[in-house]
């Protein structure tokens, strides 16, 4: 597996601003009816953007705990007072904070990532899908960004496909975090392969769960662009829908689709 650089945490940094600017444009554009409109699940676009303007903070804390060497009280993002919770963290605002809150935000997370040390990246460091390194966990804003702003752009009936530069940034984050999404997943008749761009990745079944590793090979492969695989791991697009959006699968796609049946994002 690739071992992320110093430089390449930096990249992530420089998407992140651009990436908050560019959505920033795209909600500046929104009626006020589009605001109003469902983006994920039962929360609509503007509560969505309140949650986006709320995240790097919060993540913030789980770095810096990585870096003092503390632990995290868990999180369980499913618990529906951990919702309720966050509503009321969003409140109301309009839209015009809303998105001043967006850029400050994520303006902030970007200093932080690009200000993490050579020695910091291989920290074990909390996430609600379980520990990564710094330098995997560091990509948590930008994914952030990367899927609400797919939720916000379908909503609102825009373009939805997002910058494919920012998706090859995420994609390592999505595929870590690919395993506990599967968690519950039961029956792989076999190993199944996920290729996005130059990299791949193998999900297998062992007696300790569900495993996803870089490389290796599988008799069913689901080839498709970056931004589709992370969507599809975050449970936005199903299978049919990344074979309209241009994937192609190499062998039996009933293996893909059992697999992903089972898929449970948080």
């Amino acid at each position: 597996m690739a071992v992320p650089t110093a430089v390449d945490v930096q990249n992530v940094a420089a998407l992140t601003r651009r990436e908050s600017q560019s959505l920033a444009g795209v909600l500046e554009g929104l009626s006020a009816e589009q605001w109003r409109l469902p983006a994920c699940g039962d929360w609509t676009v503007d509560q969505v953007t309140g949650h986006l303007g709320i995240v790097p903070s919060s993540v913030q804390q789980w770095y810096d705990a990585a870096i003092e060497g503390e632990e995290v009280e868990p999180l369980d993002m499913r618990d529906p007072e951990f919702q309720e919770t966050q509503l009321d963290m969003i409140g109301e605002a309009d839209p015009e904070d809303r998105i001043e809150g967006v850029r400050y935000a994520y303006g902030a997370a970007a200093e932080y990532i690009d200000e993490l040390g050579t020695d910091a990246l291989d920290l074990p460091t909390y996430t609600p899908e379980g520990m990564l390194p710094l330098s995997l966990a560091a990509r948590i804003s930008l994914s952030e960004l990367f899927v609400h702003g797919f939720d916000i752009r379908r909503a609102a009936g825009l373009d939805d496909r997002g910058d494919e530069e920012v998706a090859v940034a995420v994609l390592p984050h999505a595929a870590a975090v690919l395993p506990a999404f599967l968690a519950g997943a039961r029956d792989l008749a076999g190993p199944v392969g996920l290729a996005a761009g130059d990299r791949s990745w193998t999900v297998a079944a062992t007696s300790d769960g569900v495993t996803v590793s870089e490389g290796g090979t599988a008799g069913t492969t689901l080839r498709l662009d970056p931004g589709e695989l992370v969507l599809l791991i975050w449970g936005r697009i199903s299978l049919a829908d990344a074979l309209a959006r241009g994937a192609t699968v190499d062998g039996d796609p009933a293996s893909l689709e059992a697999l992903l049946a089972q898929l449970d994002p948080l």
